[in-house]
């Protein structure tokens, strides 16, 4: 039997009708896509954890200022704190869902500013199975500048939860509320983003729908600097998308073909080749399951199309098979690199290539240029680098 000390306080768990509403002050705005560093937090589990390498392989961490305790007061003014009060009812929140974010794959943090032994009594009044963890030295919050509010002299993390993928922020909810559908909405956002990995022709639908020149109307740089020149050739586009690059290799004289899985994608490509008068083949096709190469090409390019290690030597074998004698093969894609030192690009090491898996997926032409490249981002009018791979081979003659 639970000692009375440790018993549920269910007005802690209760939430006023009129608590003030946090607003959006952009604090956490650069948390996205942040890989977080590698540092030891104490856990309420025993030991440490180090959030860079957490998940399972999702991690979903919820940053929260103080739960309250039953034998103390809560400190002066704190239902007046927009977005202070309601700590103990999002982490039972967290606590009754933790089976559902397990199964689909979450492993759940909690995180605060506490001792681990002020942590430790409320884990085990609420029965919480997940670890707590302690940030008292601010190492953490310091390092990846969590936003803060001060409340009875002590300096606490505002309310925040972040979605983690291998150690990097793939979500940021912020601010959060109310706390008790923290939980609620979190898992509802692993679910749907877990349905897109199995659905890529959906996610791309989608994606291309919020706008018509998803990446710009110009060709990638990297394409721009190796393709200017060329006499008119037979050109394939793989994973054209929005049909940038197709669009400017026609405008070049090129007889092009672009192939992608996205019906918005493809249908965006060919409004634009209308617009501009430009005679292009697109065509909707999965280049792993349904695209089975009949024809040769004198230039074959694959931009950005990234893809896990099987379906990813899957297309390039197709790749290299319909690369005429003589022809050229140029691909850019996002290197490994990026995810630790990058920005932009997909999560997921798994979809990310190196130098050698190049090497070794077109071992069979000959590989004149195959190195790692820098890439200028803007973003929000700041200057970023991507870290990207670029391939240029041909087939023996």
């Amino acid at each position: 039997m639970l000692d009375d000390a440790i018993l549920p306080d269910m007005t802690l768990e209760k939430l006023p009708d009129d608590l003030p509403v946090p607003i959006d002050d952009g604090a956490a705005d650069h948390l996205l896509g942040m890989h977080l560093p590698p540092i030891q937090l104490p856990a309420t589990t025993g030991g440490t954890v180090d959030l860079s390498g957490a998940g399972a392989p999702w991690a979903v961490v919820y940053v929260y200022p103080q739960t309250g305790r039953p034998d103390q007061e809560s400190p002066e003014g704190w239902e007046q704190i927009p977005g202070a009060r309601g700590c103990t009812p999002q982490t039972c929140r967290f606590r009754d869902l933790e089976a559902q974010f397990a199964a689909a794959g979450a492993q759940i943090y909690g995180l605060s500013v506490q001792s681990t032994e002020y942590q430790q009594e409320m884990v085990e009044r609420l029965g919480v199975g997940f670890p707590v963890l302690s940030d008292e030295a601010m190492e953490l919050g310091t390092a990846i500048r969590l936003p803060t509010l001060e409340a009875a002299g002590m300096t606490l993390y505002k309310r925040l939860t972040m979605t983690l993928r291998h150690g990097r922020v793939e979500h940021v909810m912020y601010p959060v509320f109310p706390p008790d559908e923290n939980a609620a909405t979190a898992l509802a956002w692993v679910r749907a983003r877990i349905a897109s990995k199995t659905d890529p022709a959906a996610t791309w639908n989608e994606r291309y729908a919020q706008a018509t020149g998803l990446y710009g109307a110009e060709p990638n740089q990297f394409v721009l600097a190796e393709l200017s020149g060329l006499s008119p050739r037979r050109v394939l586009d793989l994973g054209c998308g929005q049909g940038r690059n197709a669009l400017w290799l026609a405008a070049q004289g090129h007889d092009v073909t672009g192939l992608d899985l996205s019906e918005v994608g493809i249908s965006h490509a060919r409004e634009l080749a209308e617009v501009a008068g430009l005679d292009i083949e697109f065509a909707v096709v999965d280049l792993v399951e349904e695209w089975q190469p009949r024809e040769e090409y004198d230039v074959v390019l694959l931009s950005y199309i990234q893809l896990p290690e099987e379906k990813r030597r899957v297309v390039h074998a197709k790749a290299a098979a319909v690369l005429a004698r003589g022809g050229m093969l140029f691909l850019v894609a996002h290197h490994l690199d990026n995810l630790a030192h990058g920005v932009g690009g997909p999560p997921m090491p798994e979809a990310l290539f190196t130098e050698d898996d190049l090497a070794a997926d077109f071992a069979d032409l000959d590989i004149e240029r195959n190195e790692k490249v820098l890439r200028a981002v803007e973003r929000d009018g700041v200057t970023k680098t991507a870290h990207d791979v670029v391939l240029r081979a041909s087939r023996r003659t």
